[in-house]
């Protein structure tokens, strides 16, 4: 499970998708501590009490990447995307609303990773709706390939027909795309991303975003 969410990571994430307390966790992991195959990136680890308070978080890394992708490989291939889905489920239940800003981008990466297997309606709304949190969160750090991954996958999945039925959604996803298509300097794609919304936007003013982004696109 630590695996799946990286190189680095916290025990109080780990222990949400573990589905334990924290001190329980520590326990399980401690064969791997003391063998150095997890290494401890600070001494909050100690301080059991805070821990299970949240006052303090304890962060431990693979002692390589490659000890990373050979505990990820024990897991079957056939269960990877069934993984991942659950621990970004679990994740998204154990995030308050006010901090799902400081985990968007590592519940984003675990909830689409396992994608292919939602079929319910309302959380692949929710997951449409936090691709475009996460695109706009990194567009706006200057981080324009992740932003273009997560955008994308927002607009992948957007039904056939979201132009009717979830129009300003659906705006704001084709603006994100053209505009951070125009940062990876995608102009093609980008000239063909306003063209959509030109054809379907209702109004003069829901096409000033995407002729703002075009202007740009032409003076690159």
């Amino acid at each position: 499970l630590a695996a799946c969410i990286g190189t680095q990571f916290d025990l109080e994430t780990l222990a949400i998708i573990y589905e334990h307390h924290q001190k329980d966790t520590l326990n399980h992991l401690w064969l791997a501590i003391e063998e150095g195959l997890l290494l401890p990136l600070d001494d909050h680890y100690k301080q059991l009490e805070e821990l299970e308070t949240g006052q303090v978080i304890a962060y431990f890394k693979f002692q390589h990447d490659r000890v990373q992708q050979a505990a990820y490989s024990l897991i079957a291939e056939v269960d990877k995307k069934a993984i991942h889905l659950q621990i970004g489920r679990l994740l998204l239940a154990n995030t308050p609303e006010a901090a799902l800003k400081d985990h968007l981008f590592d519940l984003v990466n675990q909830l689409n990773e396992g994608r292919d297997l939602i079929t319910e309606s309302t959380e692949k709304q929710k997951l449409i709706e936090l691709n475009l949190a996460a695109g706009q969160k990194a567009k706006s750090s200057s981080a324009y390939q992740p932003a273009k991954q997560y955008l994308n996958t927002s607009l992948a999945l957007l039904d056939k027909d979201s132009w009717q039925t979830q129009y300003e959604l659906t705006k704001t996803i084709y603006e994100e795309v053209a505009e951070t298509a125009y940062l990876c300097t995608e102009f093609e794609k980008t000239v063909r991303l306003v063209d959509i919304v030109l054809q379907n936007a209702k109004t003069v003013l829901d096409k000033v975003k995407v002729y703002e982004v075009q202007i740009q696109a032409y003076t690159a």
